[in-house]
């Protein structure tokens, strides 16, 4: 499981020269720990974040915020969702697009590359990363794990800690 002081570090390393971020929830809280991205957008807008940070809640269809998304002009984009990746329930991985390819989400209609090369065709400068959380169970009606919930919790406050100060301004 990755520490939150690790996560901070390398969220931290990613953001150093961002001057504007959006972080896309993605997933289906209704279906258990599906909903991790979701948990995650909607606990980080209950945190108030700075006004250079827009946070998305993408839900299972995110390709519907991309107007929203390409408007804002960010510098960077953090898609946070539940992903099958080698590690326990409620563990966080930051990933590469690159990476992507190899990761099974259950929900999407379209995959996140899709997604992000789109984005990438209106601003060819941003950087996009994936920040997984590893599922526990996955299904109709489920409640989300307490692992998972967890990790929702560690995520927001590894953001919030890794945010830069040209994000905290005002421009």
């Amino acid at each position: 499981m990755r520490s939150s002081s690790r996560l901070t570090a390398e969220l931290r390393r990613w953001l150093k020269n961002a001057r504007r971020l959006v972080v896309l929830g993605v997933g289906n809280r209704m279906l258990g720990d599906d909903g991790a991205g979701m948990m995650v957008a909607e606990r980080l807008s209950k945190a108030k974040p700075p006004q250079n940070v827009m946070v998305v809640k993408g839900g299972i269809a995110p390709e519907n915020f991309t107007g929203k998304i390409v408007g804002f002009k960010p510098t960077h984009l953090l898609i946070v969702d539940a992903a099958v990746f080698r590690a326990k329930p409620g563990s966080l991985r930051l990933f590469t697009m690159d990476e992507v390819s190899g990761l099974t989400f259950s929900t999407h209609r379209l995959p996140l590359t899709f997604l992000t090369d789109y984005i990438k065709h209106s601003l060819p400068e941003v950087d996009a990363r994936l920040l997984a959380v590893k599922p526990g169970r996955v299904g109709w009606g489920l409640k989300p794990t307490r692992e998972v919930s967890a990790a929702a919790g560690r995520a927001v406050e590894a953001l919030l800690k890794s945010l830069p100060e040209t994000l905290r301004k005002n421009f």
